[in-house]
């Protein structure tokens, strides 16, 4: 192992690629935690009458049914909760000002960078040394390849972990500085976010244990990158596995509550274990057989037990590779798929050989079928019913929606009707007496005014604005839904995030694939000429599916909130918005459009650039995905996205 990490060292862009996460990682946190944090100060008296009441709320559910039968996971879990908390006290709780341990607590992307940095070093010691045949001779013996790939996992394993900790120690260092001390000698729960943890810990302790974990989870994604690289000749192929799974995992971590039925997602999930507002802030059990068991232990357990199966499978697959080729049911059915789509390369036109090459010989359709799955995805999310925190978005969506579209006498007067049942609720409770009845009817009747009130009020002062808006044909817009979809800047950063590491994945070894065959090729530059015409052509294939892809999910979001009524209305006419030029929505969608073709077209070309002038395909596609994110980056560090772009340029005078 002391040679493995000795030949990372000696690597110039190893270190190169360390510098630039880590201040990376510094620069995210400080756009992330310069936003406004409210750590909520509470009383040591309410954190007691919290605890106090869990012995209570035990008896009460004990008196339910379903709670008394002692052999169930309801039984179980309501014990262990009770029996967990029966231990704090409150001692050393501390009333102060948290902010800093909220921003520290809060910030969710320290698994990112060691992930990015995982994927670089594991390049330095399977990838790499595989392309330039190194590994040649390990195909004469069987003897000594488990060791040598134990030594190359547990040297990835130490380099991610110490990067972890030194991401960690460089955050909290950050945020100590510019926010002030994390009070490490007050008891964890002094922070309100972190009231639910049943650990009597202070919060130098869960600091402490938080980076343990993140060590854990670190060394986890290490023994998984060498077994991916271990396991799959492709290093791209493996590269789109590990991309596919860290999306998904992602995805999950935001979308899943640990409320839901699906919860038990939660302890397979690295970015839920390396979130320390997560981990120590929320309290679940999990039903394993019946018995539950704790998140946290469940977490540490299953990383332990996924990690040792990764190794082992990483292992078996690093030694029968470099074993001499034997005759075997797998590699009978690999030779029969080729026969089979043998036709893309035995034929004498160019660009079915170019596509197929591409995406049979190099597997990049596999790339596009599991982008096309999240795009899938992504757009049946995109065409689910709208949803509102607030009722009065709620109810003033339910009233837009009947009448968004051309302003006519009918729209009009539906919104006076509206007002006039208001109206006549307020008459009706005025006259109700003091009987039962009428007092129960009077509390309906005053529910369900300030129920529809607030919705009601701001679609009249939509329409009174509208009214006002000059000699223009007038349309009324589900504002709030609108509003809603315009703001959504994370959701805009991913979807390309996404399509841009599909787009680099499939294209970065257009041109490097054929390094071996250059010398060849350039002695007939005039014939190569036109097959580099049919490589670019397939590029603009690709790069134009992708891209359309990559707005079917967006434009299915706009197309759920007015299908369409509102396409020749002028955005002018929105009231949550300055909006002083003249443009229609369908402009607007046209003009959105050609600015992110503008941004894919500018990667396409930067790939395919980097593939015509590199000659390794896994570096290619490393820089590639380097600069898709740091455009991801900027714009979320800048809160800006095409939408807003817009937006502001539209809102601006003349």
């Amino acid at each position: 192992m002391r040679y493995e990490i000795k030949k990372i060292f000696r690597t110039k862009a190893v270190w190169i690629v360390l510098l630039v996460l880590i201040v990376s990682d510094l620069f995210l946190l400080k756009a992330f935690s310069s936003e406004q944090y409210t750590a909520e100060v509470y009383p040591k008296e309410s954190y007691q009458q919290f605890l106090g009441q869990i012995p209570e709320q035990t008896k009460a559910f004990l008196l339910q049914k379903e709670y008394r039968a002692k052999n169930t996971f309801l039984y179980r879990n309501l014990m262990k909760t009770e029996s967990d908390y029966a231990s704090l006290t409150g001692e050393g709780f501390k009333e102060d000002d948290y902010s800093s341990l909220n921003r520290y607590a809060a910030y969710p992307y320290h698994l990112l960078f060691v992930i990015l940095f995982a994927l670089i070093s594991a390049y330095y010691l399977i990838p790499a040394e595989r392309r330039g045949g190194k590994f040649l001779l390990l195909k004469s013996t069987r003897e000594g390849h488990i060791r040598l790939y134990a030594n190359k996992v547990l040297t990835l394993i130490v380099m991610t972990s110490c990067f972890s900790i030194i991401c960690d120690i460089s955050e909290a260092i950050f945020i100590r500085q510019k926010y002030g001390p994390f009070h490490r000698d007050a008891l964890l729960q002094s922070l309100s976010v972190f009231r639910n943890c049943p650990y009597d810990i202070t919060v130098f302790d869960a600091m402490i244990g938080m980076m343990a974990v993140r060590v854990l989870v670190s060394a986890f994604i290490g023994v998984l990158v060498m077994m991916l690289f271990s396991s799959f000749r492709r290093n791209e192929f493996s590269l789109a596995i590990f991309a596919a799974y860290s999306i998904a995992e992602y995805f999950f971590f935001v979308k899943i509550s640990i409320n839901s039925s699906m919860n038990y997602l939660t302890a397979i999930n690295p970015f839920y274990q390396a979130h320390t507002t997560a981990m120590l802030g929320n309290y679940l059990n999990l039903n394993i057989l019946g018995y539950p068991v704790s998140q946290l232990r469940a977490s540490i357990v299953i990383l332990f037990t996924a990690g040792i199966a990764c190794f082992c499978i990483g292992a078996l697959s690093f030694s029968i590779q470099f074993q001499i080729e034997e005759e075997s049911l797998i590699g009978i059915i690999m030779t029969r798929l080729r026969q089979i789509f043998s036709f893309t390369w035995h034929t004498s036109k160019t660009g079915v050989f170019e596509t197929g090459k591409v995406l049979i010989h190099q597997r990049k359709a596999v790339i596009l079928a599991v982008y096309l799955i999240v795009i899938f995805s992504l757009g049946r999310q995109a065409l689910s019913p709208i949803t509102f925190t607030k009722a009065d978005d709620a109810v003033y969506h339910k009233l837009v929606h009947h009448i968004q579209g051309k302003v006519t006498d009918r729209k009009l007067s539906y919104i006076e009707s509206q007002r006039a049942y208001l109206d006549d609720l307020i008459t009706e409770a005025h006259s109700l007496g003091n009987s039962t009845e009428d007092r129960s009817r009077a509390l309906f009747i005053s529910f369900e005014y300030e129920e529809k009130n607030g919705g009601l009020a701001r679609l009249e002062s939509q329409r009174d604005a509208v009214m006002q808006k000059g000699n223009i044909p007038k349309y009324f817009f589900d504002e709030a839904a609108l509003e809603e979809q315009f703001s959504d800047i994370n959701g805009d950063i991913f979807i390309f995030l996404i399509s841009g590491i599909a787009l680099v994945l499939v294209l970065a070894g257009i041109e490097s694939y054929d390094a071996a065959m250059r010398p060849l090729l350039n002695t007939a530059s005039i014939g190569y000429a036109d097959i580099r015409k049919k490589k670019i052509r397939f590029a603009t294939v690709i790069a134009v599916i992708i891209f359309v892809l990559w707005n079917i999910p967006d434009f299915l979001s706009y197309f759920r909130i007015d299908h369409g009524k509102n396409l020749m209305a002028s955005l002018s006419l929105l009231t949550v918005y300055d909006i002083r030029y003249q443009v229609s929505e369908l402009a607007f969608f046209a003009l959105l459009i050609f600015l992110r073709f503008v941004v894919f077209t500018a990667i396409c070309i930067l790939v395919i650039k980097l593939t015509g002038s590199i000659k390794s395909q896994a570096a290619v596609t490393v820089l590639g995905i380097l600069a898709v994110i740091l455009i991801s980056l900027v714009c979320y560090i800048l809160r800006v996205d095409a939408v807003t772009i817009l937006l502001h340029l539209f809102s601006s005078g003349r």
